[in-house]
């Protein structure tokens, strides 16, 4: 898994960016295999799973000091926008005092997922607006991107009641990969089980 950012929303929280973003485009039955499949090729052990439009998983891992309940800022942004109805779209805000963020999805998928300095976030925007593909865009107004919508990180929080509350679907959690490779190792077996029957039929008939 690639490098991720982190953020201390505050003494319990933590909000992480840079997620390794894929599509799930399987059926229900073997969405966990798949799931333990690139999490396996990935060599990531926690994911963030999204049943939106387009199902899609982010991967992260324990190896760069990420774990279980912390929560993807792509997942919260890309929830809250999505309930607005819009499928595709840019997003940036400020988070904190020298924490800003990038958000872009796709046709309901994540493709952008980055936190950084007002510079970082910024140039990233600038290299991406020209891309209209994205349909909605939204930016802080001192930029002065054209046709955008200044939305606030505080706008796109979720709550309950009056409290912020990040759902379970939000928040990392640990991957069973246990059962891919018992499933492997089961293959391996059976694929040496058929190889040597075919071996003794032929060398049966050679006889």
């Amino acid at each position: 898994c690639k490098p991720m950012e982190y953020y201390q929303y505050d003494k319990k929280r933590t909000l992480v960016s840079s997620l390794f973003w894929h599509p799930l485009d399987t059926l229900n039955a073997s969405k966990k295999a798949l799931i333990a499949s690139i999490a396996t090729e990935q060599s990531c052990d926690l994911a963030v799973v999204r049943d939106s439009a387009i199902p899609q998983a982010g991967f992260a891992s324990t190896d760069r000091d990420m774990r279980s309940g912390m929560v993807s800022i792509a997942a919260v942004v890309a929830d809250a926008l999505e309930k607005e109805g819009l499928k595709s779209f840019l997003y940036a805000a400020q988070v904190d005092n020298s924490i800003w963020v990038c958000i872009g999805v796709y046709d309901g998928v994540i493709v952008i997922d980055r936190m950084g300095t007002d510079s970082q976030i910024h140039a990233l925007y600038h290299e991406q607006f020209a891309r209209s593909e994205w349909g909605s865009f939204f930016a802080p107004a001192h930029w002065d991107f054209a046709n955008t919508v200044d939305k606030t990180f505080d706008e796109v929080l979720p709550h309950k009641g009056k409290r912020v509350h990040f759902p379970r679907s939000t928040q990392l959690c640990e991957i069973n990969t246990k059962l891919l490779r018992k499933k492997n190792v089961i293959g391996v077996l059976l694929l040496g089980l058929l190889m040597f029957g075919i071996h003794k039929g032929m060398t049966f008939w050679q006889e």
